[in-house]
């Protein structure tokens, strides 16, 4: 099917944290404040340069 599925919640935003590894960013997304009972993905971005 794809990466992209319809799904209730759909995606309203995102955010861009700093972090030095995985670990570190997942743990930093576990206290988001408004994340109430929903939930997260923590994903790796990589900069392109042409």
């Amino acid at each position: 099917m794809g990466l992209l599925r319809p799904c209730a919640h759909p995606l309203s935003g995102y955010t861009i944290v700093i972090a030095d590894d995985i670990d570190e960013a997942v743990q930093m997304a576990s206290r988001c404040p408004i994340l109430g009972h929903g939930s997260v993905e923590v994903a790796e971005i990589h900069e392109v340069t042409l």
